[in-house]
């Protein structure tokens, strides 16, 4: 990709996610047996592809659910934009980086689909920042990670911002030295798999994750 272009969706990145927050798609509840039927879809990329995420996918063991690479090619938006579209009942969750989260988004938005969670995450050596949207059913997603980010020790810092009129959720710890491990990323790669499902204690041997991402959980 030309340097040119990667500061273009970049900016659009910095400026659509934004924008996401501040004037998110639509939020619904959603109906778990029609899910079980629908066409499952779970994107990864640049350090998630390779995380603890993809580990709590994995033990969540949802029936029927891909897991792909996600990426800025037009191959892959086309692909993408033409599933949403299609008509054909699809669930899309994932955790990519914010360029790339930025433009499911936007196609999730035009397509007319509904977000059951999105958030961005922050992590670096020290500290772990989780600003997430969501309505009922993501409330117990953030609790959950919320939860697993005190029991691995991190120092983080958690807001849930709620669209059904319920009162924020926000969680911290800090001055902790942090074990830096991959549990917060397992936690939420299963919570999104099996919304609704109690997640497992995930251990501290899990590779860390550290960058800025994005997560969603889309459906049709």
């Amino acid at each position: 990709m030309e340097v040119d272009r990667r500061q273009f969706l970049k900016g659009m990145a910095l400026t659509g996610l934004a924008g996401a927050f501040l004037n998110p798609p639509r939020f619904a509840m959603a109906d778990t047996d029609r899910r079980s039927a629908r066409q499952t879809l779970a994107l990864v990329n640049g350090a998630a592809e390779h995380s603890a995420f993809v580990h709590g996918i994995h033990a969540a063991n949802p029936a029927g659910l891909t897991v792909r690479g996600a990426g800025l090619g037009l191959d892959f938006l086309r692909r993408l934009k033409d599933m949403l579209e299609s008509g054909q009942a699809s669930w899309v969750i994932g955790l990519v980086d914010d360029a790339s989260g930025t433009l499911i988004v936007e196609l999730a938005r035009a397509a007319g689909a509904r977000l059951q969670w999105l958030a961005q995450h922050a992590v670096d050596a020290g500290q772990s920042r989780h600003r997430v949207l969501g309505g009922a059913l993501a409330h117990s997603c953030a609790v959950q990670l919320g939860e697993q980010l005190n029991a691995c020790g991190e120092n983080f810092n958690l807001s849930e911002q709620r669209v059904d009129g319920r009162a924020p959720l926000r969680l911290a710890a800090g001055s902790r030295a942090g074990n830096r491990n991959g549990g917060w990323a397992a936690t939420l790669g299963f919570v999104l798999a099996a919304p609704g499902a109690v997640a497992p204690r995930f251990g501290t041997a899990l590779p860390p994750l550290t960058g800025h991402f994005v997560s969603f959980s889309i459906e049709t």
